[in-house]
């Protein structure tokens, strides 16, 4: 089918224009709590979670013993039980992967090594000892820390027989000990922390070196991203947390640390700039030190505050006493938060339950304008871009544009998904939005507008 071109560089420049960072409000929904039983498995504990970009949610825990990955309505691996084509050993529940298909993957770590030692997905076992990749034979030394991108692709750490500790994915050594990346000779951590690694959207790997006496640094194998000595938000950055950073698939990173002027602040920042201070007062609460930190490619950072609570730069997602599906909101439990590229944010919560404590899969669905198909929580140019770079297209042939996730187009893309944005411009909020009324100086651009569309159509 004919599809019609509409020129990337249409903008509707007289429109109000809004600043990133819309404050949103959020659905907090339990998806699962100890107790529950959940594809015929009662859940005893909960451990670990993760949430694919486009918004898919697996959650691990044990259940008599055995180790367990779910999602809301079934087992997705058990431990013991047949997975990828081969039996499930004992993995580790805090670092589990979803991807956007439902690919699920876990680690099988033990200290030292094992032969059963490897990752393992529903497509079957990588890494481990005798595994050969790119010509490197893999020890029984698999990291914890790894990543399952969308195609299936998993990065991870594995001991290589020589000695050496290496970062591989499928098919590739991506970086070893001795390489250099800037002036930096790499040694590389072992993996064993929970969030040493991480991948954007291109399989480039990021990962911490932290060999004194060199500074502190986030690197890719061929960048430092970050490094301790950098002046952010004219701030130095004295030491970063090796276990707390993430990247988003467009490769935003959020590392977590503290600087060194002014001395022992707390902060959160991505590459550029310091996003979040301990002395930052957020929605009316200071935020405190940071034990967690995410970060999707709309530049949302979500967080713990020193309280327990749930944070993004924007505002409060949960807190002490709301409300959660008629339970009351406790804490947030750290190594548990991730967000997705829809704006959603899942945790592990500690609740009360009428006096009594009980933990729960939480998902926080912020709730966005009709228009907002980027989830940036405001109907702006990005929304634009997307229709007008994707005019004509058929979705039920082609897919939906990987980053149109909100209000999803079926069909052809056109006149129905241009008014959601015209219609919804600068709306923050689905209940409150402002009447879907444009703003006045926005007429001519407009008007412009449509008569380049109607005359695109009729061709």
């Amino acid at each position: 089918m004919f599809r019609t071109a509409i020129p990337q560089a249409v903008s509707l420049a007289a429109l109000t224009v809004f600043p990133a960072g819309a404050q949103l409000s959020y659905n907090l929904e339990i998806i699962a709590r100890e107790g529950d039983t959940v594809g015929g498995v009662q859940i005893d504990d909960l451990q670990g979670l993760d949430l694919a970009d486009n918004g898919l949610l697996a959650f691990a825990g044990q259940s008599a013993g055995a180790a367990y990955v779910w999602d809301a309505t079934s087992v997705l691996a058990a431990q013991g039980q047949m997975f990828g084509g081969v039996t499930l050993p004992e993995f580790e529940e805090e670092t589990i992967q979803i991807n956007n298909n439902g690919d699920v993957a876990v680690a099988r770590y033990v200290f030292g090594g094992a032969p059963e030692a490897g990752i393992y997905t529903t497509a079957g076992r990588v890494g481990g000892l005798g595994a050969v990749i790119d010509g490197q034979t893999l020890s029984g030394e698999v990291g914890l820390s790894f990543f399952l991108a969308n195609d299936g692709t998993v990065t991870f750490f594995n001991k290589i027989d020589d000695g050496r500790q290496g970062i591989f994915n499928n098919t590739s050594l991506l970086i070893a000990d001795g390489d250099t990346v800037g002036s930096i000779t790499v040694t590389l951590e072992n993996g064993v922390t929970f969030d040493s690694l991480d991948v954007d959207s291109t399989g480039t790997p990021y990962f911490y070196f932290s060999q004194d006496p060199a500074p502190r640094a986030l690197l890719t194998p061929s960048d430092v991203i970050v490094s301790a000595g950098d002046v952010l938000s004219g701030q130095t950055i004295g030491g970063l947390n090796t276990s707390d950073f993430a990247v988003s698939e467009n490769g935003i990173v959020a590392v977590a640390g503290n600087t060194t002027f002014p001395p022992g602040d707390f902060f959160a920042a991505n590459q550029n700039e310091i996003i979040v201070d301990e002395n930052d007062v957020i929605d009316g609460e200071a935020v405190g030190f940071l034990f967690q930190v995410d970060i999707n490619s709309n530049g949302t950072l979500a967080f713990i505050n020193g309280s327990g609570n749930v944070f993004t730069q924007d505002g409060a997602v949960a807190r002490a006493g709301d409300d959660v599906d008629g339970l009351t909101f406790d804490s947030a439990l750290t190594n548990t938060l991730t967000i997705a590229e829809t704006g959603q944010i899942a945790f592990v919560a500690e609740l009360d339950d009428n006096g009594n404590t009980v933990d729960a899969v939480v998902l926080a669905t912020p709730i966005l304008p009709t228009g907002d198909y980027n989830a940036s929580g405001q109907v702006e140019q990005g929304d634009l871009d997307l229709v007008l770079q994707n005019w004509g297209l058929d979705t039920d042939a082609n897919g939906v544009p990987a980053d149109w996730v909100n209000d999803l187009p079926s069909g052809q893309i056109e006149q129905t998904e241009l008014d959601g944005v015209l219609q919804n411009w600068g709306s923050t909020s689905a209940p409150d939005f402002a009447g879907g009324q444009v703003p006045e100086p926005a007429s001519l651009a407009l008007l412009g507008l449509g008569g380049l569309i109607a005359a695109l159509r009729r061709h």
